[in-house]
């Protein structure tokens, strides 16, 4: 008992003396010792009792700590995340005629009439005007290679020997049926050169705010949850935040050399669509009270 009380009368000074310095009015002198207990004797040494009790005494809150706990607004922040698979209903390919000759002039006038004749057998599956365009058309010059180093004469310069023209077609329908059909058109009227294959969504934004609408009651779900088992409740939505809402195509590649001939494409290819994953997170920060 008498170790607990020295040990409390110890703190009870440090306390007592810390507030003294800070208490200390201005204009107090030097030799002066402000007393925080209140006491007005000329040495204000304060008794046991004091001591004891200015040790177990809380400081007063001021108004300006009120008011920032007052302030203080606690949250919950939850995300919802949703996937959804559909079908593709779109189609994109990307085609076109590679040629070469000695003259630009020759070189275009072949890259021509390959390239009307692959858009007449494109139509000729049923694909429509408003369903293709001209993706890229290109003339270059094609340059003589140069010799081995030690051979090569010190004047030696590229020259131009040829030109590379090439005319790249856009394909986007909705025909999916199609695909094998029109690789294998392309091809056997004079198309070298297949890019790539894609399968896309028409209306991607139907879709998108589907996934926005999963993501978001998936939140919902989650913040009423929790809240029951921590034993609070939702009073309102604080902010949402949309991140990641996704329909991404995927790619897929169908490279065609520009030799290859229309022979080797006797058959038609098998392409299957498959199906877009539209993704979507949404975040929502709650405020929150105890039950009551």
């Amino acid at each position: 008992m008498m170790r607990t009380t020295v040990l409390m009368i110890a703190l009870g000074a440090t306390r007592w003396a810390d507030a003294s310095a800070q208490q200390m009015p201005a204009d107090a002198g030097r030799g002066d010792l402000y007393n925080p207990l209140g006491r007005t004797e000329p040495d204000a040494v304060p008794s046991e009792d004091e001591l004891i009790a200015w040790t177990v005494q809380a400081p007063p809150k001021t108004t300006e700590s009120v008011r920032k706990d007052k302030d203080v607004v606690a949250t919950l922040t939850v995300t919802g995340e949703a996937e959804l698979q559909k079908p593709a209903d779109q189609m994109r390919i990307a085609l076109g005629v590679v040629t070469e000759g000695d003259d630009a002039q020759a070189a275009m006038a072949e890259n021509s009439k390959r390239m009307n004749e692959v858009i007449a057998a494109l139509k000729g599956t049923g694909l429509t005007k408003e369903e293709y365009e001209t993706g890229q058309f290109q003339i270059q010059p094609r340059y003589s290679r140069p010799p081995r180093r030690e051979q090569a004469p010190e004047d030696w310069k590229p020259r131009i020997i040829g030109y590379q023209v090439t005319n790249r077609l856009n394909i986007k329908t909705k025909k999916l049926d199609k695909a094998g059909d029109l690789l294998k058109a392309a091809s056997e009227a004079g198309a070298n050169s297949v890019d790539s294959i894609s399968f896309d969504l028409a209306d991607r934004r139907t879709y998108r705010a589907e996934a926005i609408r999963k993501a978001t009651v998936n939140a919902k779900s989650d913040a009423s949850a929790l809240a029951e088992a921590a034993d609070q409740r939702l009073v309102r939505v604080i902010s949402i935040n949309l991140d990641h809402a996704t329909a991404p195509p995927p790619p897929q590649p169908f490279m065609m050399e520009r030799g290859m001939a229309a022979a080797d494409m006797m058959e038609t290819p098998p392409i299957q669509p498959g199906e877009i994953t539209i993704h979507a997170n949404v975040t929502l920060v709650y405020e929150i009270a105890p039950l009551q």
